[in-house]
């Protein structure tokens, strides 16, 4: 039954809603549309999924842009943190407790999120309207997130004795900008 709603779980969690904006909280200048009740239950339902463990919903979820819309929803609500959490929480269950190599592939892969990271951490200060730098909302989740890929990175290493490399293999293929954000921002 949830495999069928995947298609529709994905328009959900889309960034690009229409809908009535209100004034940035930081900068009231700027409007925007609310991320709104049901995307944000509508990750946690995400995350629920994912801890079915269940390979027909892997098969579906790793087929679809739900990932990857919640990682543009992220950035695109940067000081949303119930947001954060669950998106933490999603990440963590994938790396920790996954045992499905292929569906964690594709979890890395239509997530982008090694990219992400990079993106999110080359944005790491936020200018308020009186030119003061403040760190961005999402830098928690940034750092967070990046220092558990690291740690895994470094434990399924080339020639490690783990047999998973997935992660390392994405990060691998990743480039250059991973190994520059994390001996930079992340350090």
């Amino acid at each position: 039954m949830l495999q069928v709603k995947i298609p529709e779980i994905a328009v959900i969690l889309q960034n690009d809603h229409d809908g009535p904006k209100v004034a940035n909280s930081l900068n009231h200048e700027q409007q925007a549309i609310p991320l709104g009740q049901q995307r944000l239950r509508t990750v946690e339902l995400v995350l629920k999924m994912v801890q079915m463990r269940k390979e027909a919903i892997y098969e579906g979820l790793g087929r679809s842009k739900v990932f990857s819309n919640i990682v543009a929803l992220v950035k695109q609500y940067p000081w949303n943190n119930y947001l954060q959490l669950k998106a933490v929480a999603l990440f963590n269950e994938v790396i920790d407790n996954c045992e499905n190599n292929e569906f964690r592939k594709q979890f890395f892969e239509s997530s982008g999120i090694g990219k992400a990271l990079v993106e999110m951490g080359d944005n790491a200060q936020y200018v308020m309207g009186s030119t003061r730098k403040i760190r961005n909302g999402y830098m928690n989740l940034v750092v967070t997130i990046a220092n558990k890929l690291q740690k895994k990175y470094t434990e399924n290493g080339a020639g490690s004795a783990n047999e998973d490399q997935t992660l390392y293999q994405y990060l691998d293929s990743v480039g250059e900008e991973w190994r520059v954000f994390v001996d930079k921002e992340l350090a």
